[in-house]
């Protein structure tokens, strides 16, 4: 459970301009080539600032994120785990998952709860706490690390998005939220929850 090697994805696609960087490609480790990616200049998260390398990506809230291409990745939302370490930077209804064109699949933030709509999660942890099905609190300020397994709800949608989503009347969210690590693993890990948030904490401190 502590083997991060099936589904770590680790930043090395930066693009400097002056001495600030962003990113267009967050490369799976995999070796699946699951992806994040983001071509359009202006919605790259940015991971150098003023010649100061930020150590993650930040997400500007306005109009910056990455999506999942390939739908053999956690865009499938069928029995996947996903392990990630995140900031949150605002205090607004703001996604961590979305999908490009429906609002039935995003994991969000609202208040002080991290909730999930149209049934895409099983689970959902914040820091080692209780489990919560569809929402669970605690998700302040600050980093977190965030466990979260998915259902099986019958739908395979291959464009789901890191800290952005469309609801409602093409209404578009763009989440202020920084992202260090995020780690997918194709099956239900739920026995190994301990081990994979521990083994990320012992690197973070977290909690």
């Amino acid at each position: 459970p502590g083997d991060f090697s099936d589904g770590t994805i680790t930043i090395n696609s930066v693009t400097v301009t002056g001495k600030t960087g962003f990113v267009s490609k967050w490369y799976d480790q995999s070796g699946n080539s699951f992806d994040l990616v983001q071509g359009t200049t202006n919605a790259q998260p940015k991971i150098v600032s003023s010649g100061t390398f930020n150590n993650k990506l930040i997400f500007d809230g306005t109009n910056d994120f990455m999506e999942f291409h390939s739908s053999g990745s956690i865009a499938n939302l069928a029995y996947h785990t996903g392990v990630m370490l995140i900031e949150r930077t605002q205090d607004a209804v703001e996604p961590v998952l979305g999908h490009s064109t429906s609002g039935d699949f995003p994991l969000f933030q609202n208040g002080s709860d991290l909730q999930s709509i149209g049934g895409s999660f099983g689970k959902i942890g914040i820091d080692g706490g209780t489990l919560g099905s569809g929402s669970v609190s605690g998700f302040t300020s600050g980093e977190h690390i965030i466990f979260l397994t998915t259902a099986n709800t019958g739908n395979s949608p291959t464009n789901v998005n890191l800290f952005a989503k469309i609801v409602n009347s093409g209404t578009d969210f763009f989440g202020g939220v920084n992202a260090r690590e995020l780690v997918v693993y194709s099956t239900n890990k739920l026995d190994d929850r301990s081990a994979l948030e521990t083994n990320l904490n012992n690197h973070y401190s977290i909690f």
